[in-house]
């Protein structure tokens, strides 16, 4: 993700979390606080703040030069970090490996279940995007699920999407919805 001061972060499979600005590179990693060096997830929200998720389950937030930690004991599932989405009226949205959806910024609160599709359950969370009509959700084997409310309609190749991952859902300025299948 790139942050408003110019700055690139990159999670990578192994090599931890590269902070990248004026030809300069931070790596964090396990060594020096990183609940993992696998990071699966990683986004920056309105006032600058990063985040990332590890496969260990662990969110980092990275703000004024300090990273903080937050892990099961915060109200997250322990499982990998798979998706992560600044909130637009505040806080972050956290798709977990094994399904769970999350809100939070200090102290994070699983969406219950309830309100996510059955086909949805347990299945990998891989995409969100929070747009016109609801909060996206793209899974593994799942397919696209739409949270509105407190409904969540699932579109899979049931009714008519090629594949049923859905890696990436990212929504235009028409409100088009795009999908990385």
């Amino acid at each position: 993700c790139i942050r408003a001061d110019g700055s690139l972060w990159v999670g990578t499979i192994g090599n931890g979390l590269y902070q990248i600005k004026d030809g300069r590179t931070v790596v964090y990693s396990a060594a020096n606080g990183l609940s993992d060096d696998c990071v699966l997830a990683v986004c920056a929200d309105a006032h600058g703040t990063v985040w990332a998720g590890t496969r260990a389950g662990g969110l980092h937030r990275f703000e004024n030069e300090k990273m903080t930690t937050f892990t099961s004991a915060d109200g997250l599932p322990g499982a990998p970090i798979t998706a992560l989405l600044p909130a637009r009226s505040g806080g972050l949205w956290v798709g977990s490996g094994n399904g769970e959806l999350i809100r939070g910024d200090n102290q994070f609160h699983n969406i219950t279940v309830s309100k996510l599709h059955p086909r949805l359950g347990g299945k990998a969370i891989l995409g969100l995007c929070e747009g016109a009509h609801g909060l996206w959700i793209g899974s593994s084997g799942g397919g696209l699920g739409c949270l509105v409310g407190n409904r969540c309609l699932v579109w899979d190749t049931r009714e008519g999407l090629v594949d049923d991952t859905v890696s990436g859902v990212i929504e235009d300025a028409d409100a088009n919805l795009w999908l990385v299948l």
